[in-house]
């Protein structure tokens, strides 16, 4: 037979071998602590085994409850044993691990998923890290409970822990773990069994209890009310709690969290593993015990730290992923940029002041006007002499002498008092033009802070994924480095990679925080309040800056020049600088007139006067003095003649300052068309860069995700893998800011041209839009 006919038939026996082997699917039974069921955990071991399963005979998975205790859990797992359709029995639970190694010999392969403590619990275990009993492993906890309890220790003394557990009998297991965790923690420990009813679960827990422990219970959904309830109350006590399973408990209230989030999933994987193991021939009581997890985030709840009172440490917080409550969040203000906007328009201090410059000028109109109504004045004087005088002024003068006496003055005819109602009326125009002037900038420097905010949100949550990248690759390489594929060279390397993206996530968060304090004080909020903004996506405009017409007639390069040129148009009918500037010279231009008028031209007044003597004391020998009204009245006329010059000199002052204003106009002017023109080339350029930098991310990240699975593999080294997540996280952050810096520009070529898009009513745009397509068609 040849060669050609030999390989053929070897591939044909493979090829059936496969396929007979594939029709008898490993039937394996889980055994799951307790009366209830957690469908995550089943889920996770169902998956990750049937995955692994596809290509080597498949699998057929059941599942069903241990029972209520230790005896019932054997007495299940016995009957699981000596079914003849099951071929493979696990227990997912602690207290089923503890039921099947009191079993002893199996008949059949088992695992016994969740072990606290070998050593503690008396399991069997070689030098070499495994049972060594006939069908019989087991795997360690991937849970680090005595690094969780120096960790809760670091942050708080405690003489008092409770463990919280999901409700069940008081059993052999209470007692085995009180005695364990009394080891790790050093104090007292009480075991408290819970169902998930906040005011009956805390009433189980010992008043002497200062500090919990709280693992997982069925009753109490991550993120759900009821635990939120019960973590804030066990923290309204004083008692900090320290959560098992990681973010979304911390989340959900609790203080403070080491476990990695894939911990859980590790193990379902684990199981999974060892199941395909004993699916291949390979001995139960060979495989190994120990389940490494590697990666360690601490979620640390600042409002529960505050809430206990507490000020953490340096040592505990550094490299902390710090976080928030959910119902403390929902507490704080949510802000868009409209609210944002609005908010400032009408809080803002600095926008209050200016509108004072406004008010100002109002009353200098009403002052200018009241110099040309009538004045009138009313006055009662007494008047006393000594009695030697008024005897010596042959009744002229009396002791005592009351007089009432009054005004009147009109002003009939006066150039300057007429021009200068018409001068502050302008000197007012030119104050609101200010004003819109700084309530436009305001706009401008409101969008940007709160765009600024957002952005370095984005930024903290790029590092804070490339910070996870960096983690992951550094598991990678500890676990190449622990099976001898790996150089130690790589973990040092990692290590501080690490160390410095933690650096740079301190940095982000510091910048973040900088932004967030500026948007407060623009807005006049307080420091310490809380504000939540809306986030804006890469690649879209949530926030609708700049609408979709505008953007696609940017984006016509033919129709570029014609459309800046309408929009400086727009500029210099809108623009309020402008209209402040052209309110000035008219203001100049009307005190010209008024300067050179007044050199020939008189004034003409209207005044006159009164006056009665209420009382006058008697004198002797001397008549009734009289006390009749007397009154006057007068005309009078001025006309300049010579002043010294000063007249003329005032009126070429004016001059020259009219012709330094229109210089300023004509600058101006010229500023303007000049910034709208690089406003919308900007603008131009940043949708090009968004589009490129999308598609540079997304190759980045492919391109880093194939570097991390040939790296795992041994096809790269770590330098290349270095290099691509550099790659992937400076192109992740150029996106970033390209989407940010494109709506910047969006709204500095808004401010260029005096009017926001997003602030218009549908009216104004469909009337904006209406004139720009006039102005292209007319062009054309």
């Amino acid at each position: 037979m040849d060669k050609r006919k030999l390989l053929r038939l070897l591939f044909f026996f493979f090829v059936m071998s496969g396929g007979a082997y594939a029709q008898n699917s490993l039937r394996v039974r889980v055994v799951r602590d307790g009366s209830g069921s957690d469908k995550y955990i089943d889920s996770l071991i169902r998956h990750e085994t049937q995955e692994l399963m596809r290509y080597r005979g498949g699998v057929e998975m059941s599942f069903e409850k241990a029972g209520t205790g230790l005896d019932e859990a054997e007495r299940v797992l016995r009957k699981a044993f000596a079914d003849p359709s099951t071929d493979l029995v696990v227990a997912s639970g602690v207290m089923g691990s503890i039921a099947m190694e009191r079993i002893g010999e199996l008949p059949k392969p088992g695992i016994a998923a969740l072990v606290l403590s070998s050593e503690f619990q008396g399991f069997p275990k070689t030098e070499k890290g495994t049972s060594g009993r006939k069908n019989f492993a087991y795997i360690g906890s991937p849970f680090r409970f005595g690094r969780d309890l120096e960790k809760l220790r670091g942050i708080k003394e405690f003489k008092h822990l409770a463990i919280i557990v999901d409700q069940g009998p008081q059993t052999r297991l209470d007692k085995l773990a009180t005695k364990y965790f009394e080891t790790l923690a050093k104090c007292p420990v009480s075991i408290v069994p819970i169902s998930g009813d906040p005011e009956k679960d805390l009433a189980l827990i010992p008043e002497s209890v200062d500090a919990v422990y709280y693992t997982h219970v069925e009753g109490y959904a991550p993120h759900s009310r009821n635990l939120r309830v019960f973590f804030d109350k066990l923290h309204t006590q004083g008692r900090p709690v320290y959560a098992m399973l990681g973010k979304d408990y911390v989340e959900s209230g609790a203080l403070a969290s080491m476990s990695n989030d894939n911990e859980t999933v590790a193990l379902a994987r684990r199981i999974a593993l060892d199941i395909m193991k004993i699916s291949e021939g390979v001995k139960p009581s060979d495989l190994p015990i120990d389940l490494e997890v590697f990666g360690e985030d601490l979620y640390y709840n600042l409002d529960a730290s505050a809430k206990l009172g507490l000020v953490p440490g340096w040592d505990v917080v550094a490299g902390a992923i710090l976080t928030r409550s959910e119902e403390a969040e929902a507490t704080g203000e949510n802000l868009d940029l409209k609210s944002a906007i609005v908010r400032a328009l009408g809080e803002n201090l600095g926008l209050k002041a200016k509108q004072y410059d406004n008010n100002i000028a109002e009353q200098e109109v009403g002052l200018a006007k009241a110099k040309l109504l009538p004045q009138v004045e009313a006055g009662l004087t007494a008047v006393k002499i000594d009695k030697d005088r008024a005897e010596s002024s042959f009744g002229s003068s009396s002791e005592h002498t009351v007089n009432l006496t009054g005004k009147l003055s009109q002003v009939v005819f006066s150039e300057p008092a007429f021009a200068n109602v018409t001068i502050q009326r302008m000197l007012a125009e030119a104050e609101r033009q200010g004003v819109k002037t700084a309530e436009l900038d305001l706009v401008l420097e409101i969008s940007e802070a709160y765009l600024q905010l957002l952005q370095a949100k984005s930024i903290v949550e790029i590092r804070e994924d490339n910070l996870l990248v960096t983690k992951t690759n550094l598991d990678v390489s500890r676990a190449k480095h622990n099976v001898g594929q790996g150089s130690p060279s790589d973990v040092y390397r990692l290590e501080a990679q690490l160390s410095q993206n933690k650096n740079e996530l301190f940095d982000a968060k510091l910048t973040a925080e900088k932004a967030s304090l500026l948007l407060k004080q623009l807005l006049n909020l307080p420091q310490e309040a809380e504000i939540h903004t809306r986030e804006l996506g890469i690649g879209d405009n949530p926030l609708d800056i700049n609408g979709e017409e505008l953007t696609a007639l940017v984006s016509e390069n033919h129709l570029s020049r014609r459309l800046a040129t309408f929009l400086v148009r727009e500029a210099n009918a809108n623009l309020p600088e402008i209209k402040q500037l052209v309110a000035s010279i008219e203001a100049q231009e009307r005190l010209r007139k008024s300067q050179n008028r007044k050199l020939f031209t008189p004034s003409l007044g209207l005044s006159g006067e009164t006056g009665k003597p209420l009382y006058r004391s008697e004198l002797p020998g001397v008549e009734e003095l009289n006390k009749d009204l007397t009154w006057n009245i007068g005309l009078g006329l001025n006309m300049p003649i010579y002043g010294g010059g000063q007249n003329r000199k005032e009126l070429r002052k004016t001059k020259l300052s009219i012709e330094q204003l229109q210089y300023q106009e004509k600058d101006l002017r010229n500023q303007l068309e000049m910034r709208v023109r690089i406003n919308l080339a900007s603008v131009r350029a940043s949708l090009l860069k968004v589009a490129q930098s999308a598609i540079a991310q997304d190759k980045a990240a492919k391109s880093l995700e194939i570097l991390q699975d040939y790296y795992r593999q041994g096809l790269v080294d770590l330098v290349k893998l270095l290099d691509g997540q550099n790659a992937a996280l400076q192109t992740e952050i150029a996106t970033s800011n390209a989407t940010y810096a494109l709506t910047l520009d969006f709204l500095a070529l808004g401010r260029s041209i005096g009017r926001y898009e997003f602030l218009d009513t549908p009216e104004q745009r469909k009337e904006f839009y209406t004139r720009v397509m006039e102005y292209l068609l007319s062009e054309n």
